[in-house]
């Protein structure tokens, strides 16, 4: 799934269940030198070696994520390196249809037991 659709679908979620207590939050890990990265990218791999976080660097924000009180934390926001950031890049219309995300959701729905 694209990064702007996970983002997008954390802000569906974030909305959809404000009210039952759960929190909902997407993440970037940064570039790590990981075996998909040198795969699915090896120009990137090539022009950075060394460069790129390790595995145990790109998984430090969502392990910290994860042993946060959710008081400390803005649900459907998107966090990079332990911050909260923007989701979207200027210029770069990573901006989501509302129209496309509940299309998704309506499809994730039909696929599982989740209910709103």
């Amino acid at each position: 799934m694209p990064h702007e659709m996970e983002v997008a679908l954390t802000e569906k979620w974030a909305e959809t269940f404000k009210n039952k207590g759960i929190g909902f939050y997407s993440m970037h890990p940064g570039w790590a030198e990981t075996p998909g990265v040198a795969k699915s990218l090896p120009s990137l791999s090539k022009r950075l070696p060394g460069n790129l976080r390790t595995s145990e660097e790109g998984a430090d924000t969502v392990i910290w994520l994860a042993l946060q009180p959710k008081e400390k934390l803005v649900s459907g926001a998107f966090y990079f390196d332990r911050a909260e950031a923007p989701k979207h890049l200027m210029f770069s219309a990573t901006g989501g249809s509302h129209v496309l995300i509940d299309s998704v959701v309506d499809s994730l729905r039909s696929l599982s037991t989740l209910s709103s």
